[in-house]
């Protein structure tokens, strides 16, 4: 015998001679205490701070940069820039951490866009906190 059957068997003892004040301890969970199902998560509703995904197009000639600024403004959100394609023309990089006063650069001529990402935020954001980071351009 282990003894785990000792000690049920010292237990049923126990309760056949009734003796006052002994009690066993009821072994193994309680009645109604399994694990049960959850109902499923339903959503009823959009929230409006839910992430979306939006495909904009900016037409030829226009400032990427300004076309975003102007997009977040009106929506009052912020947008995240995950990806780009297309080609560019006449390319004004800023670099703001690359000196002190930030440098620029201006590149001429048609290029393509390799990849693209950054952050735009709306106001009551500074100004230019528009940074597109990541941009590599192929002529």
């Amino acid at each position: 015998m282990e003894a785990l059957d000792l000690v049920e068997i010292d237990c049923m003892m126990k309760e056949m001679s009734k003796e006052p004040n002994t009690s066993c301890r009821p072994r193994g969970r309680p009645p109604g205490s399994k694990n049960k199902s959850k109902p499923p998560i339903i959503v009823t509703r959009d929230s409006p701070n839910a992430l979306r995904a939006h495909v904009l197009e900016v037409s030829p000639g226009n400032d990427i940069v300004d076309n975003l600024a102007v997009y977040a403004r009106r929506r009052g959100r912020g947008v995240c820039v995950l990806s780009g394609t297309g080609t560019v023309e006449n390319v004004t990089q800023r670099q703001p951490a690359a000196a002190p006063g930030g440098s620029v650069v201006t590149l001429h001529g048609r290029f393509k866009i390799l990849f693209l990402s950054g952050t735009v935020l709306p106001p009551p954001a500074r100004r230019h906190v528009a940074t597109l980071r990541k941009v590599r351009i192929q002529e």
